[in-house]
C-alpha cells in the first residue's frame, strides 16, 4: 500500500510533470479518483490512479476547522493542480467524522458554529471540477474505513495490516487474518470517539457491502464498575442519561478512567495525564496507566459482545492508530485472555454467540479512510449516483 502525504507542489509536479508517477498525465492519460478524508482539524486531499492492481495514492493535509473552510479549501485546491487535471478526473469520493445521508454530511461535531446547521456539508456545495455531478460519493468516516479493510482484503494485502487476538469457533481459519471470511465482520475504531460499521458478505454475489452504524453512542449499562460509571454520569452533566460507549473507549475516556483509578488509590486526582502520557505510561510498566487502559478495554469488549449478538459476525476487526499503538499492551501477559473472558461475559454466550467470531486487530499504519475512498470511487466511476 503505498500511501503518501506530499506537498502540493509535489502532487502537481507528479500529476503532470513526473514521468515515472501512476499519477502522471504522461503515464496515464485515462482518469483520476479523487479522494477525500475530512478530519475534526485535519483534512486530506489526494489522488489515485484508476484501474491499477497496486495501491498508490498521493495526498496533502489541509487544516480547517469549519464548513466555510472547508469549502474554501476545497475551491482553493481546484484552482492548484489546475484545469487540466480536473478534468482526468472520473470519479470522488469523500469521508467525514459524522453521519451521512445521501449529499447531506453531518454534523461534524468538533467544527466550529453555534448550531448544528453550520457543521452540516452539502455535497452541492463543493466545486463539480472536483466532484462530478453523479459520480461523488460521501461516506461516513467509519464507512470509509470499513471499505478499506474490504479493500486490504481485495488488493490481497490483509495479512500486512492485520494479525489475530483469538481465533472464534464459527469459522476459524478467518482467526489466521489471511482476508475477510465469507460472513459478517464489525469493524471497530476506538479513537477520539468509537467508531463501529459492519462489512455485509452476500453470498450470491460475493461482494462485501458496508453499513455505517452509530452503535458508540449507545448507553453503558452496567452493574459492575458501577461507582466509575455514576460518578462519570455525574461530570457528564446529561441529566439522568448514562454516559455513551463513545465517552469511555475513547481518548477523553481513557483520560477519565486514569484519573478514577487514581482517586481509588488515594492518590491526588491533580495528577491529569492525555490519552497519550497515559498509553506512554502503561508502555513502561505504570500501575496505574496499565489498570486503566484494562477497564478501557474491558469496556471495548463489552460493546464488541453486544454487537456479537446484533449481527452475529464471523469476525472483529479493532482498527485504527491507537490500536497500533497500542501494540504492546495486547502483548502484555494475560491481557488479551483477560479481554477474551469480558467478551464471553454475556447471558447469550449460553448459546455460544459470543465464541463464534475471531477477533482481530490492526497492526501496521495505514489510512484506511483514504485507502476505503480509492475502493468506492471504482464504483462510482461505472454507475450514475441516484442522489
Amino acid at each position: 500500500m503505498d500511501i503518501l502525504e506530499v506537498t502540493i507542489k509535489q502532487l502537481c509536479h507528479e500529476l503532470v510533470e513526473c514521468d515515472k508517477s501512476p499519477l502522471s498525465s504522461k503515464t496515464n492519460n485515462s482518469a483520476l479518483f479523487f479522494v477525500v478524508d475530512v478530519g475534526a482539524s485535519n483534512s486530506r486531499f489526494g489522488f489515485s490512479a484508476r484501474g491499477g492492481s497496486k495501491v498508490y495514492i498521493r495526498f496533502v493535509k489541509v487544516s480547517v476547522n469549519s464548513i466555510v473552510a472547508l469549502i474554501a479549501a476545497f475551491n482553493a485546491f481546484a484552482q492548484q493542480i489546475g484545469e487540466a487535471v480536473c478534468k482526468r478526473i472520473v470519479a470522488a469520493t469523500l469521508n467525514l467524522p459524522g453521519p451521512v445521508q445521501g449529499a447531506v454530511g453531518g454534523p461534524i461535531s468538533n467544527y466550529l458554529g453555534s448550531t448544528s446547521e453550520e457543521k452540516i456539508l452539502y455535497l452541492s456545495a463543493l466545486p463539480a471540477s472536483l466532484c462530478p455531478p453523479h459520480h461523488t460519493v460521501m461516506l461516513n468516516d467509519l464507512e470509509a474505513c470499513a471499505y478499506g479493510v474490504v479493500a486490504t482484503h481485495h488488493f490481497k494485502i490483509f495479512s500486512k495490516y492485520f494479525t489475530s487476538l483469538w481465533k472464534g469457533t464459527i469459522n476459524p481459519e478467518t482467526g489466521n487474518a489471511q482476508g475477510l471470511s465469507t460472513g459478517n465482520c464489525v469493524v471497530v475504531a476506538p479513537g477520539t470517539g468509537l467508531g463501529i460499521a459492519v462489512v455485509q458478505y452476500h453470498a450470491f454475489s460475493g461482494k462485501y457491502t458496508v453499513i455505517p452504524l452509530e452503535f458508540g453512542h449507545t448507553s453503558v449499562q452496567s452493574e459492575t464498575d458501577r461507582k466509575f460509571v455514576d460518578a462519570y454520569k455525574s461530570d457528564l452533566k446529561r441529566g439522568d442519561y448514562a454516559p455513551e460507549y463513545d465517552d469511555i473507549c475513547s481518548g477523553r475516556g481513557l483520560e477519565r478512567l486514569y484519573a478514577f483509578v487514581l482517586s481509588e488509590k488515594g492518590n491526588s486526582t491533580s495528577q491529569k495525564a492525555t490519552a497519550k502520557e497515559i498509553s506512554d505510561l502503561a508502555r513502561n510498566d505504570d500501575p496505574v496507566a496499565v489498570e486503566a487502559l484494562a477497564l478501557y478495554h474491558k469496556f471495548l469488549m463489552r460493546v464488541c459482545s453486544q454487537m456479537a449478538i446484533g449481527f452475529i459476525p464471523h469476525t472483529f476487526v479493532l482498527c485504527g492508530d491507537n490500536v497500533v499503538h497500542n501494540k504492546y499492551f495486547y502483548e502484555r501477559k494475560g491481557a488479551v485472555d483477560t479481554m477474551k473472558q469480558q467478551m464471553l461475559d454475556h447471558s447469550c454466550e449460553r448459546y455460544g454467540f459470543m465464541s463464534k467470531p475471531s477477533m482481530l486487530r490492526q497492526s501496521a499504519f495505514g489510512n484506511l479512510n483514504l485507502l476505503g475512498c480509492m475502493y468506492v470511487c471504482e464504483g462510482a466511476a461505472r454507475k450514475e449516483s441516484k442522489l
